[in-house]
């Protein structure tokens, strides 16, 4: 989670550090992750490493032991993403972007992936790009509470879409019932259109 403007920006850590086969049904070129089932148990331990160190706010060392594990097994894709994650949170946005265009390229209906990629395009100014991102995602996976989230802030924030931006976070908060906050600010926004 990164705070912005006050809102929170929801990347979902856990849920990319949760992923498993990414790489779904799709185009010829797409491939299939072989999954974080795959891993040794040694590599499994250094990737729980990374995963723990991503969650104490060290992105740099989770990136040492990434790229460490990548050199081993390129092949899954949940490596890539916590790569790209741990890029983003030492707000290296140019090496999380070409992280991101790879998995993009490699598994393209990977639904983070997609999520990581309107992040990005947030931080640098493409609010339009960050929409058919998140659009990307969520028709991907319509229950995608991160991506959901960060549409409705594009929308509420960058976009000043605000009907748009109320029916996202009303998504949001079917699926994330205890945040409080987001239910407030929804509340007033809806009383803004009238409804």
């Amino acid at each position: 989670m990164r705070l912005t403007s006050g809102w929170k920006i929801w990347i979902g850590t856990a849920l990319i550090m949760l992923l498993s086969a990414c790489g779904t049904t799709g185009g010829k070129q797409e491939q299939k992750s072989a999954g974080i089932d795959s891993l040794t148990p040694s590599q499994a331990a250094r990737f729980q490493e990374a995963l723990t160190q991503l969650d104490q706010q060290q992105p740099k060392k989770a990136e040492n032991v990434l790229e460490s594990l990548l050199r081993e097994r390129a092949d899954v894709a949940e490596l890539w993403l916590n790569l790209a994650l741990s890029q983003y949170q030492q707000h290296n946005f140019a090496a999380a972007d070409k992280t991101v265009t790879r998995i993009l390229a490699t598994y393209p209906r990977t639904v983070q992936a997609h999520n990581l990629a309107g992040l990005l395009a947030v931080e640098n100014g493409e609010f339009k790009k960050a929409e058919q991102h998140y659009g990307e995602a969520l028709k991907l996976s319509s229950a995608y509470a991160n991506a959901l989230y960060n549409m409705a802030l594009l929308q509420d924030i960058y976009l000043q879409n605000t009907a748009a931006a109320v029916d996202y976070y009303n998504r949001y908060l079917a699926l994330v019932k205890d945040d409080e906050a987001t239910k407030a600010w929804v509340e007033n926004l809806a009383q803004s259109l009238g409804r």
